[in-house]
């Protein structure tokens, strides 16, 4: 038998479940964001809460220790410069004497927090969007066994005792309060200096049109993952509400319907035959589609957004987003690229949500989505490539560089040294270590190979999800999780030679999109 990768001096794949231990935190606030430089002992409500609902299967303890903690940081007041509003999760919580990194890192922290009204100690900022519906989504998940966390009470910032009830409530009155005439959820920012993006793609080039501009953020945006989410939050909070609050449950069905049809209807591409990944304004206020192709849509595969079509309908949508993902566009060793390979050239630059990298938690996500439309095999497909990436390179790092030709850069130290036969590749960011959305994808990832697996998928139009399935497997390279070094051998026979060119990425980023920002910063004030 070939020598097992686990005992190879070279590869130590890393352990899920004591990167876990590190990131529950001591004082039962949930989890930390990472273990690395940048995050560490920072409670960030979207990670937290992603990273929550992918755990609560195997410990539920978690799940609840994050409800009560974004229950008592939930916005109470209108703060234009850290856009905290009243119902809103926030985004970012930050202690600076906790924070385990440089002396220089921490001050050149607390000056931008300092524009984000926080002080020399701490700051708590609400430059979330998703972080709102996805509360709800948690707390949902986490009643089903056990109910009773409904009535449970928390005091937030400004004295008051509420219980998680009233938190859920407030949170699915932030999200109505949102929509706009366009029957969409549409949230600018109050701060300019804020994060341009409020969504997990939250880089500056996060959300470009195909020719590369920005997408407009001097007015609201209407983000495609953001209307999934409050559609399928608001449904889910009119199921929880008690009965003296049945008005509002009904008006909260009303909108999630509402926000359901009209995401369809507008972020529809017919020509694409693809969904939008945002609606912007242009010059003149109108609605424009930001047609670059994103992984974005993927993400709707794991919502409930398709449920009420008639089935033709829905097998239209499904079957076109799953064959663009696992076209060569997108599909890679790693997973699924943040946006089309045929954009890799509109910036220049591998940035941080492009058309060069791959997040596990977006393909881990989308696998999630398949498995939902009862397409199993293919999810298995993503998992494993996943599990490959983590292993190989050994760490759960937050996104990791592949080339166009769908090869993963794995030694991520390695290729932060220029060497004499290297090819530069300009980034904008090293990638996050031990980041706990990708620990807890490749952790129940595991789990979940060690068990006897169980049929849960969807069983509706299971002809329809065979063909789908078999006609994609047919096409794409069967990848297993790698357990000897024969394998390995086989499947990455080599690494890139590359070099992550940080000073010439930010130098080609801001060459490109800075005018753009200061245009819209000015815009702003």
């Amino acid at each position: 038998m070939s020598e097992q990768i686990i005992n190879h001096p070279e590869i130590n794949p890393p352990s899920s479940l004591a990167s876990l231990r590190k990131l529950d935190t001591t004082d039962g606030r949930g989890l930390f964001t990472s273990n690395g430089e940048n995050f560490n002992n920072a409670i960030f409500g979207r990670d937290s809460l992603i990273a929550s609902c992918e755990l609560l299967g195997w410990e539920a303890r978690i799940a609840h220790k994050v409800i009560l903690t974004l229950a008592a940081l939930q916005g109470t007041k209108n703060r234009s410069l850290s856009d905290e509003e009243p119902g809103r999760i926030h985004h970012e919580n930050r202690e600076f004497k906790t924070w385990e990194t440089s002396s220089v890192n921490k001050s050149v922290a607390r000056a931008v927090f300092g524009l984000w009204g926080g002080n020399f100690e701490k700051a708590t900022t609400y430059f979330s969007i998703d972080a709102t519906p996805r509360f709800i989504l948690l707390i949902a998940d986490y009643a089903k066994d056990h109910p009773d966390i409904l009535n449970e009470k928390v005091r937030r910032a400004d004295g008051q005792e509420i219980t998680v009830e009233q938190s859920m409530v407030d949170a699915a009155d932030w999200i109505t309060s949102h929509i706009a005439k366009s029957g969409l959820v549409e949230v600018g920012r109050h701060n300019p200096t804020g994060l341009i993006h409020q969504t997990w793609k939250d880089s500056p080039t996060g959300y470009i049109h195909e020719n590369g501009d920005m997408a407009n953020v001097t007015k609201p945006i209407a983000y495609l993952n953001i209307q999934t989410i409050a559609a399928d939050s608001l449904s889910a909070a009119a199921g929880l509400v008690s009965e003296d609050r049945q008005n509002e449950a009904m008006s909260w069905q009303t909108a999630s319907k509402s926000i359901a049809d009209s995401t369809i209807k507008k972020f529809w591409m017919e020509d694409k035959k693809f969904f939008a990944a945002a609606i912007d304004k242009d010059n003149n206020g109108h609605d424009r589609q930001l047609r670059t192709l994103q992984s974005d849509a993927g993400w709707m595969l794991n919502s409930d957004i398709f449920d009420h079509l008639p089935t033709a309908e829905r097998n239209k949508y499904v079957s076109a987003i799953v064959k663009e993902l696992f076209s060569g566009d997108f599909l890679t060793d790693a997973g699924i690229r943040s946006r089309a390979l045929q954009y890799a050239d509109t910036l220049n630059v591998a940035d941080y949500h492009g058309s060069l990298v791959s997040w596990p938690i977006d393909t881990y996500m989308i696998a999630q989505g398949l498995r939902k439309q009862g397409l199993p095999k293919l999810a298995k497909q993503l998992e494993s490539r996943i599990l490959n990436t983590v292993n190989m390179s050994g760490d759960n790092y937050e996104f990791y560089y592949v080339q166009p030709d769908g090869k993963v850069l794995l030694d991520l130290e390695a290729a932060k040294n220029k060497r004499p036969t290297s090819k530069d590749l300009p980034t904008q960011m090293n990638p996050e270590s031990g980041i706990a959305w990708t620990v807890a994808a490749t952790f129940m990832i595991k789990l979940h190979n060690g068990q006897k697996p169980v049929n849960t998928e969807a069983t509706i139009n299971s002809e329809w999800a065979d063909q789908l399935e078999s006609g994609i497997l047919a096409d794409i390279k069967d990848v297993t999780p790698i357990k000897t070094i024969a394998e390995l051998t086989r499947d990455y026979p080599e690494q890139p030679d590359v070099y992550l060119d940080i000073k010439k990425g930010n130098s080609k980023t801001v060459k490109k999109i800075g005018p753009a920002i200061l245009k819209q910063y000015l815009r702003n004030l």
